[in-house]
């Protein structure tokens, strides 16, 4: 009995490393696959894909000095990256048009915000919906003069607020079809300079809090490779939610030492019925 006890808590201990390391295998491909369709949406105007990994960065440092709790900035850091998936549906002949646009052009870009939150409705993940709720509204201003439902001040989703601001400061730190890199210093003055009117104050303040990091962070963006890049949007992996794919796996596990408590309980009665036995021969061998 004490033999079956040990090798039930061996097993017991094997399925339960089995369970771990299939969850995050899960993890891991759920990240990379939301790495990879995040760089879909920007191939056209940004083959390094390098443009998402570093606004989920950003947003998630600013998320922090903002005071966010733990979960809220991993999960901001995560979904940040799928901000601009609506670009899928611009064509290239307005996305990458190098003169300024015209009001009809313009109309098609805003249009990016709407096909992105639709592509991302639906989900029952935490993750994907706050993905959506950027995609809408990380376009809207403090001021109410953003798009595309023109909404103002907090009526603003924080994620949307943090993410505009880290969005612009890449896009002007970088290289575009349509325009040179700025310098950062150039950037955060002209993002300081629209605090209270494009962007909210406060993580205005948070961004210029995190400046000496900037260059650091991209550096290490850009020396990672894909799986490891997805997994660098966040500082700490978030408990991952179990998918079906993990239900099913966690269920055969189960099953299986279901089973074998079952082949102990029926070694126990064995065992037990032995003794019985043992103790009636004993009984009737015993002398008067």
């Amino acid at each position: 009995t004490r033999f079956l006890h040990e090798r039930m808590r061996e097993h017991n201990a094997t399925l339960e490393e089995r369970v771990a390391e299939r969850t995050q295998e899960l993890e891991d491909a759920r990240l990379e696959i939301l790495y990879r369709l995040a760089r879909a949406a920007e191939f056209r105007d940004d083959q390094t894909g390098e443009h998402t990994l570093r606004v989920g960065r950003i947003s998630g440092r600013i998320s922090q000095v903002l005071g966010l709790a733990d979960e809220a900035r991993e999960l901001i850091a995560r979904a940040a990256p799928l901000h601009d998936i609506g670009k899928i549906g611009i064509p290239d002949t307005v996305l990458l048009k190098q003169d300024r646009l015209d009001a009809s052009e313009r109309e098609i870009i805003q249009s990016h915000t709407v096909i992105g939150a639709d592509i991302l409705s639906g989900s029952r993940f935490g993750l994907l919906q706050l993905a959506e709720e950027i995609a809408l509204s990380h376009h809207e201003r403090w001021d109410g003069k953003g798009y595309p439902f023109g909404l103002a001040a907090d009526k603003i989703p924080l994620s949307g607020r943090i993410v505009a601001v880290a969005d612009v400061f890449d896009a002007l730190t970088h290289v575009r079809p349509y325009k040179k890199a700025w310098t950062v210093r150039e950037a955060l003055a002209e993002i300081e300079d629209q605090a209270g009117s494009q962007f909210d104050p406060a993580v205005v303040e948070a961004l210029l809090r995190i400046a000496p990091e900037m260059r650091v962070l991209e550096t290490k963006v850009e020396s990672d490779d894909t799986v490891t890049r997805a997994r660098q949007l966040v500082m700490a992996p978030a408990a991952p939610v179990p998918d079906a794919a993990t239900l099913a796996t966690m269920r055969m596990l189960q099953e299986e030492r279901d089973e074998l408590a079952h082949e102990v309980a029926e070694l126990r009665q064995q065992l037990a019925q032995q003794e019985t036995r043992v103790v009636r021969v004993r009984r009737w061998t015993q002398p008067n």
